[in-house]
């Protein structure tokens, strides 16, 4: 009778903040930090900041939960890119395999070339530098509206999956066809882009 609640403390132990490692990130607790010795599965109920110097991810969140070699999740994230880029989120997902983030719940990303965007999803590819947002996509500055938009080359070109809208200083762009296409590379606008420059693309374009 007694031997149950000594192997379920064993299991499921506390320790004090210590920094660890899943994969290339470097997680620095934030409070206690609770480790069950079965599965392998670490939770931070305080909170943390993973950061991953090989993509320059940093990673800000209320509460975390992590498996070495496998997943991480968090809530109330705050996460700043190699770029300078942001996004906030409710919930993330962290597949250390593929090297895809999830992110979900009222989400906003800025960059330079964007600010105020969001979508009901972001997916965040770090061995690519790809950062994909749809369904529902909307954003501040430019004034804009898509089913999805991709962005690559660390910010630099954005491409709007229609039906689009866009509206800029000067100009303004729209098309209701679901297939069609708004290349935003700097300054230019490019709303018919042949297939070479929609190559870079074609892996998000779901």
């Amino acid at each position: 009778m007694t031997r149950r609640p000594l192997i379920f403390a064993l299991l499921l132990s506390s320790f004090p903040a210590l920094a660890a490692s899943f994969g290339a990130f470097q997680i620095t607790p934030r409070g206690d930090q609770k480790i069950n010795l079965e599965t392998g599965v670490t939770e931070l109920p305080g909170g943390g900041t993973a950061v991953d110097s090989k993509t320059g991810l940093t990673l800000v969140a209320r509460s975390m939960r992590f498996k070495s070699g496998q997943t991480l999740s968090a809530q109330g994230v705050t996460l700043r890119l190699k770029d300078g880029g942001a996004l906030l989120a409710d919930t993330v997902t962290f597949d250390q395999r593929s090297g895809v983030l999830k992110a979900s719940g009222h989400l906003s990303f800025t960059n330079a070339q964007i600010s105020g965007l969001s979508a009901a999803g972001v997916q965040i590819y770090t061995h690519e530098s790809a950062v994909v947002a749809s369904g529902g996509v909307t954003a501040k500055t430019p004034a804009l509206s898509a089913r999805s938009v991709v962005v690559l080359d660390a910010g630099k070109k954005l491409l709007l999956s229609g039906p689009y809208t866009l509206k800029g200083k000067s100009s303004s762009y729209a098309n209701t066809r679901a297939d069609s296409h708004l290349l935003l590379s700097g300054d230019v606008a490019t709303n018919r882009p042949p297939a070479s420059l929609l190559k870079p693309f074609a892996p998000y374009l779901k």
